[in-house]
């Protein structure tokens, strides 16, 4: 829900992220990887994606953030994507349920 008190920071808050976005497509038009880190960084990806759906893909939100994840392209994307997916391991309703598999 949006807190009508910080309606008056609406225009810095819009500059702020949009002077952000153009920073971020500005790296990534120019970002470069060799392109084994890139397949590694694909792989690990995929790996944790498979991890997490096994564990969590009934979970609502859980699903929908695999979702988005799932959606990306890209060495700027397969980055956040990393990061995100990181987070989501260490997220506290996920963490017990992938440290309790016996498979390891």
């Amino acid at each position: 829900m949006f807190d009508l008190k910080q309606l008056g920071r609406l225009r810095t808050i819009a500059l702020a992220t949009w002077h952000a976005r153009q920073l971020q497509a500005e790296l990534a038009s120019t970002a470069a990887l060799p392109e084994e880190v890139f397949r590694e960084a694909q792989a690990a990806r995929a790996k944790m994606l498979r991890v997490l759906e096994y564990h969590m893909g009934d979970v609502a939100d859980v699903a929908a953030d695999l979702e988005y994840i799932r959606s990306g392209a890209g060495y700027q994307d397969v980055a956040s994507d990393l990061r995100m997916l990181a987070d989501l391991y260490e997220d506290r309703r996920v963490r017990p349920r992938i440290e309790e598999d016996a498979r390891g």
